[in-house]
């Protein structure tokens, strides 16, 4: 029997018997770790111009010495809160649509790219949304791109 199978099963029957499965908020599939260490980057070297990409959305984001930035989409803000052995991590928030969330990327090896999940915290009054996230891609701007 397929593992998936088995456990949908386990968390229907949790259901039947008075104990809900808990929705994880966060996907759980990363990129794997590259093959070069970058143990050595600092949030420092993510300032500057990267491109969001999530299926056809597409805008810019500029990141200070920090790690925290804004992108015009919904008056969005970018937050970085850590950067471990390339694995990025942080929150966003959204004014226009009272939103905000975490993300995680992996950098890739060339310091160009990472890849990885967005999930929802907060959406309006909501504190514990159900809602789905998603995948995305940030992409490094060459210098003197704009905003």
């Amino acid at each position: 029997m397929p593992i998936r199978l088995i456990v949908m099963l386990v968390m229907c029957s949790f259901a039947v018997w008075g104990c809900p499965a808990v929705p994880t908020k966060k996907p759980v599939s990363l990129p794997p770790p590259s093959e070069k260490p970058l143990s050595g980057v600092t949030i420092q070297e993510l300032a500057g111009g990267w491109e969001y990409e999530e299926g056809s959305r597409n805008y810019q984001l500029t990141l200070d010495q920090e790690g925290k930035g804004t992108y015009k989409w919904k008056k969005g803000r970018f937050e970085t809160t850590s950067l471990s052995n390339g694995v990025w991590k942080g929150t966003w928030h959204q004014e226009e649509n009272d939103r905000e969330g975490g993300f995680e990327l992996q950098l890739h090896p060339d310091l160009k790219s990472a890849s990885g999940s967005w999930w929802y915290t907060r959406i309006e009054k909501d504190q514990d949304p159900l809602e789905p996230g998603g995948t995305f891609t940030l992409y490094r701007l060459s210098p003197g791109a704009k905003d």
